[in-house]
């Protein structure tokens, strides 16, 4: 099957009013609430928020691999002028293996235990469009070896033949990163790529990373916590609570000027090793999907909510070359 590919104003996706809710025996958990994000071909964005704030919803929402309990309510996700949400497991099943690729937090949980590196990766790259015409032994080696050094794996022969158990926790990521890359010609989505990794690791995955998606000329869409990655690898990011976007804007001028009173809190909760010391977080719980707060979300946590923020969800407006979303900036 030939993937259509269309242009779109120079857009690569369009999420536009995303939905999401997760089903348990007794509630549902409405985690989405109207997600909006545009990028652009060639764009580096990233998503910032709390823990569980969505930002992995919406990850897998766009690749199709939210678990069974999660359902996307309404909205659309548009790739190419191919709507994800709505096109069939066949054309989806396609553009994964062609298109996006995605880093997982957790490699040791998204790689299966009771295969080799080497049985996984070649599982990959006999479904990637670039090697499914050379099935043998010998050039899916070939291309495995490749893979590995792109990511500065030293002894492919023995990362090929090692369990996932066998590896360090940088060589696992490493060995996702690989795996993303066989798959990835357009969009990379990498969530959380450093969790649980030392300093001196984090430093050289992110650098690999980043190398990478400059020399494969990739989209990026990166989810993390640590916001000094966010502002040395992305052009625009996005800062999501709640299931809510509170505010877009690019990197830059996000963290030097920010807008919306969650993402100054989320700012300056970051600790500093030198000047003001360490940040004393934000006061409060983040909402409970179950029963979520009517008007804004934040509502209850901001410094400066008012009657109007308890009754009515702000709109995403624009100001300049951002957005923001948040009643301090609309006339009531």
């Amino acid at each position: 099957m030939v993937l259509e590919m269309r242009s779109q104003e120079n857009s690569l996706l369009k999420i536009s009013d995303l939905r999401v809710d997760y089903k348990s025996y007794w509630y549902f958990y409405h985690v989405l609430n109207g997600i909006s994000l545009n990028l652009k071909q060639g764009e580096k964005v990233g998503l910032i928020g709390e823990s569980g704030s969505g930002k992995t919803t919406l990850l897998k929402s766009i690749l199709g691999i939210l678990p069974p309990q999660g359902k996307i309510v309404s909205g659309d996700i548009i790739f190419r002028g191919i709507n994800l949400t709505k096109t069939n497991n066949n054309i989806l099943k396609e553009i994964r293996r062609k298109s996006i690729g995605m880093i997982f937090q957790d490699p040791l949980s998204a790689l299966n235990p009771v295969f080799t590196i080497k049985e996984q990766l070649f599982e990959i790259l006999k479904w990637s469009s670039e090697y499914k015409k050379q099935l043998n032994e010998e050039s899916l080696k070939e291309a495995a070896y490749k893979l590995l050094t792109e990511v500065s794996l030293p002894e492919p022969d023995r990362i090929l033949e090692s369990y996932p158990f066998q590896l360090s926790g940088g060589m696992r990521q490493r060995v996702m990163i690989a795996m993303a890359l066989a798959s990835a010609r357009e969009l990379l989505l990498a969530d959380e790529p450093t969790t649980n990794l030392d300093v001196t690791i984090q430093d050289q995955i992110l650098k690999l990373i980043n190398n990478l998606i400059n020399e494969k000329k990739l989209s990026l869409i990166l989810v993390s916590h640590a916001l000094g990655m966010i502002s040395k690898m992305t052009d625009r990011t996005y800062v999501i609570y709640g299931g809510d976007i509170m505010e877009e804007a690019p990197t830059k001028k996000l963290f030097k000027e920010p807008l919306h009173p969650y993402t100054k809190l989320l700012i300056e909760s970051v600790p500093r090793l030198y000047g003001k010391g360490i940040g004393e977080g934000i006061k409060g719980n983040p909402p409970d999907y179950r029963n979520p707060p009517t008007g804004c979300r934040f509502h209850l946590r901001c410094p400066f909510a008012s009657e109007i923020c308890r009754k009515k969800k702000p709109e995403l407006i624009s100001i300049e070359n951002r957005k923001v979303s948040c009643h301090l900036y609309t006339e009531n």
